[in-house]
Formats: C-alpha cells, sequence, structure tokens
C-alpha cells in the first residue's frame, strides 16, 4: 500500500504544481481586481460540487460495483447517475440568481447578476463530473489505480494552456470555459475502449443513493469553508477575494495532496477485506492510514506557514499582482505574526 500510494501522491503533488503555476499565471494577468473576485465568487458552489463528487462517488459506488463487478451494472448506473445529475444542475441552474444574491449581496446587484450568469454556465460541470468519477471507479475496481489520477495531470495542464491562449483574448471567459472545459478533457482520457458497446440493464439505484447522499452531506459540510470564506469576504473591499483564495488554495492544496494517495489505494483494499469479512486487517489498515494522513498535514501545514511569505513574494509578485497585494495576502495568512 505504502509504494502504490506513495506513486499516487507524486502524481498528484505534479498536479498540483501544475494548479499552483495556473493559479499564478490567473493572479499575474487579472491581479486583485473585481472581475477576478466575480469569477471566485461565481467558480466556488461549482467546485465544492465537483470536489464532493470526486471525493465522494467512489467511495458510496466501488463497495457496491465490488459486489456485481459487472459491466452492465457499471453501466447502468453511469447512465442513471449522468442523467439524475442532469436534473439535479437544472434545478441549481434555475436558482443560481437567487443563491448569488443570498451569498453576495453585500457586494450590490451589479456584482451579484455577473455572478449569477458565471454560476449558471460553470453549474454545468456537475453531470460531467459524475461521468468522468465513475469512470475512475471502473479503473479502481481494476487495481489500475494510475489512469484516473493521470488524467486529472492532463486536465490541469490542459487548463493551464488554455488560460495561457485565450486569457488575453476573451479576458475572464477563459476560466469559466477551462473549468468546464478541464472536466471533459478528463472524460475523453479515460473513456474505456468498450464502453458503448456495454448494454443497458435495469437496475435498482436506490442502495446508490442510500450510500451517497449521506456522505455528501457529511463531505459538504467539511468542505464549505470556501463558501463561508468567500460570502463573508464579499463584505471586504475589491480585491479581498483573491487574496482569501491564496491563502485558502496554499493550505488546502497542500495539505490534501498529501494524503490523497493514502485515500486513493486504502479503498480498494478495505472493499476486498470486507467482502471477505477480513475485518482485523481492515481496521488495521484505516488506523494506519489516519494515523500516516494526520502527521502528514501537521507537517506540511507547519512547513507552509514557514515559507509561505517568502514564495507569496516570488511566485506571485508580477503583472497585475503587485507587492502591496502580496502583503496584505501575507497579512491574512500570519495575521498575528505580521509586522508590516
Amino acid at each position: 500500500m505504502l509504494k502504490k500510494s506513495t506513486t499516487i501522491t507524486f502524481v498528484f503533488i505534479f498536479s498540483t504544481v501544475i494548479q499552483l503555476i495556473s493559479q499564478m499565471v490567473v493572479t499575474r494577468m487579472f491581479g486583485a481586481t473585481t472581475n477576478l473576485d466575480i469569477f471566485l465568487a461565481s467558480v466556488t458552489l461549482p467546485t465544492i460540487f465537483v470536489t464532493l463528487i470526486y471525493s465522494t462517488l467512489n467511495d458510496a459506488f466501488l463497495p457496491l460495483y465490488g459486489d456485481h463487478r459487472s459491466d452492465e451494472y457499471f453501466f447502468s448506473h453511469l447512465a442513471l447517475l449522468t442523467f439524475i445529475s442532469t436534473i439535479f444542475t437544472g434545478i441549481l441552474v434555475f436558482f443560481s440568481p437567487l443563491l448569488a444574491d443570498l451569498l453576495y449581496h453585500a457586494r450590490g446587484q451589479v456584482f451579484v447578476r455577473q455572478v449569477a450568469t458565471q454560476l449558471t454556465i460553470m453549474t454545468w460541470s456537475i453531470p460531467f463530473a459524475v461521468i468522468t468519477t465513475l469512470l475512475g471507479s471502473y479503473y479502481y475496481l481494476r487495481k489500475n489505480f494510475l489512469r484516473f489520477p493521470v488524467s486529472q495531470v492532463f486536465g490541469s495542464i490542459f487548463n493551464l494552456i488554455f488560460i495561457l491562449l485565450f486569457a488575453r483574448v476573451v479576458g475572464i471567459w477563459a476560466l469559466i470555459l477551462s473549468f468546464i472545459l478541464n472536466i471533459i478533457f478528463q472524460i475523453i482520457f479515460i473513456v474505456p475502449k468498450n464502453l458503448f458497446q456495454i448494454k443497458f440493464k435495469t437496475v435498482a439505484i436506490k442502495p446508490l443513493l442510500i450510500a451517497w447522499i449521506p456522505l455528501l452531506i457529511g463531505t459538504f459540510a467539511l468542505r464549505s469553508d470556501a463558501l463561508i470564506i468567500r460570502s463573508f469576504g464579499s463584505s471586504l473591499p475589491s480585491g479581498y477575494l483573491v487574496y482569501l483564495n491564496l491563502v485558502s488554495k496554499i493550505f488546502s492544496l497542500a495539505t490534501s495532496v498529501m494524503t490523497i494517495g493514502l485515500q486513493v489505494v486504502l479503498l480498494p483494499h478495505l472493499i476486498d477485506y470486507i467482502s471477505q469479512r477480513d475485518y482485523t486487517h481492515a481496521f488495521r489498515y484505516i488506523f494506519k492510514a489516519k494515523v500516516a494522513a494526520l502527521v502528514i498535514a501537521v507537517v506540511i501545514t507547519f512547513i507552509l506557514i514557514t515559507v509561505s511569505p517568502f514564495f507569496i513574494n516570488l511566485l506571485f509578485v508580477g503583472g497585475k499582482f503587485t507587492k502591496a497585494d502580496a502583503s496584505l495576502t501575507i497579512r491574512l495568512l500570519l495575521p498575528f505574526s505580521y509586522r508590516g
């Protein structure tokens, strides 16, 4: 488990480096401006929903899929969940203006209307995230742990290239379009060759929904920090959503990427142990993974607090992002140790 999780962790580290480079490019190209504030406000909910799907759907689906191990079972769930998620997305799109006003009314109606427009478009990423995650499950069950993470690396690279090519042409819309196209690109990379040869078979979707919905609710409570930060941050002056985004990204990306390898490798092994009723090994694996994840998260957080001020000035200052912007970001990062 350690060898495989280490390999996957390095894949995710590489993906995170690409994401950080993208963050640097976006920050330098757009600066701490109202346009970037609007995008960050708009992308918050779609990002949370995509993250929820990526982090919970495998957990709910893989145990059931492991019991059946049938291509028909997989394809039927893929079709049904794509349909259900499309209906759910349509409902969210309908309520986008209301959600934008509820979360960001402090910035005024012009800000809210622009957020609602961008939110409406990026919300359509949800069905694509469902498809991508289920295709990842297809490979995880076959102990192919790298195909899905590697697809995310290519998605991050595509995202960066798309922004570099089109940001100067279409402005902030390059970020909006790349958010959706990134996920579609991942789907193209991981679609099994025989997918459209598999026959649809009626299956009971209820067991999956019963397992998945509580996970969604619980994980949403844990992952809603970005929504809270940006909603309250909207009452601050223009540019502060950019500063807050940098601070939260630095911590969340670094700590999550160091534990994702353990999560990816742990679940399929747990499925095998539980299906064999070998609960002793299952609990032992869980305990080791929790201890390792806690130690890694604490160490990485301490390192970040120490080195982040230096790297913020080194990597992000330039273009439209000034030293004054960097100083405000560092002040939010280290409010008690900041000395001006």
